[in-house]
């Protein structure tokens, strides 16, 4: 009984480091798309360094997502 409970919460375990790999995974495309559409929009100098910065905001937040899975 206690092999069974053990190989289940290893399952239970696995298939949560999945889906949160997949969250993760699924946020990080939708900044990549944002930050595409974005840049496309993007004429000025001002507009483009605005769009610098909150990339750099986005990227610490992925870095620490990054840091929370691991």
């Amino acid at each position: 009984m206690n092999l069974k409970s053990e190989e289940n919460r290893k399952y239970i375990n696995l298939y949560n480091t999945v889906m949160e790999t997949k969250r993760l995974f699924g946020q990080e495309k939708k900044y990549i798309t944002e930050i595409s559409d974005s840049y496309k929009t993007c004429k000025g100098k001002k507009e483009k360094e605005t769009l610098k910065n909150n990339i750099q905001s986005t990227l610490e937040v992925i870095q620490k997502n990054i840091s929370k899975s691991q």
